[in-house]
């Protein structure tokens, strides 16, 4: 998301801290905020259902307009 598609991690901030339960999340050109980190635990935790290509591609679709 950051080397392909001009995102940027960032620092959360106070409020953001219970909802995300990291210090590091990804912010997309659009605004829209997501954390990788947390879903690779997700992942971990969960098994399959947690698919991370899929989670890529949802946040991925808005850069890939041509």
């Amino acid at each position: 998301m950051v080397r392909q598609g001009g995102a940027a991690w960032r620092e959360v901030g106070g409020e953001e801290a219970p909802m995300f339960g990291f210090p590091l999340v990804v912010q997309l050109p659009s605004g829209q905020v997501c954390n990788p980190i947390g879903k690779v635990f997700k992942r971990m935790d969960n098994g399959p259902e947690e698919n991370l290509p899929y989670f890529y591609t949802v946040f991925a679709q808005p850069w890939r307009r041509v």
